[in-house]
């Protein structure tokens, strides 16, 4: 366990090392966008398009990220008032249940993906599996994260 423990946090700090930039990047071409639009009155046509795309790419591989931090919103009000063995088979099911969304959604995602690649953005003209592909990488990173709470889950011991 200590070494998928490991592994899961070296994926997640690598993911951040990827979303930070992206976010930055994204926050400078708004801005560009907003001086072009509004101070220079020359508004640039792909900006716009690109900080969507950027965007895009930010939530899901943030939203991956925060399955790992526990970040995601939850109603615990119920778990907690529930006896140690009984919270325990609550949240292994709700764990599997997770991941098998995670990657049924994952696998809608790529056969998207895998549909648009001739189709080109519109101002920036690269393929829009560029962008879709920030789908399917989102919701299976986010499924090895609930596979690792999983595992934490059945390993849990009770305490006193």
């Amino acid at each position: 366990m200590h070494a998928f423990n490991v592994v899961i946090d070296k994926l997640n700090r690598m993911i951040i090392l990827i979303v930070v930039p992206l976010f930055t990047i994204m926050s400078a071409v708004t801005l560009i966008q907003v001086l072009f639009r509004y101070v220079f009155k020359l508004p640039l046509s792909w900006t716009e398009e690109l900080a969507r795309f950027l965007f895009v790419w930010v939530v899901f591989l943030g939203s991956a990220v925060s399955v790992k931090e526990l970040a995601h919103v939850g109603v615990e009000y119920f778990l907690d008032r529930l006896s140690f063995a009984k919270k325990k088979v609550i949240t292994v099911i709700a764990y599997s249940a997770c991941i098998f969304m995670a990657l049924i959604l994952a696998k809608v995602g790529w056969d998207v993906t895998r549909r648009t690649f001739a189709q080109l953005a519109p101002s920036m003209q690269i393929p829009m599996a560029y962008v879709y592909f920030a789908y399917p990488l989102g919701f299976l990173l986010s499924a090895v994260n609930f596979a690792y709470h999983l595992l934490c889950a059945i390993n849990q011991k009770a305490t006193n």
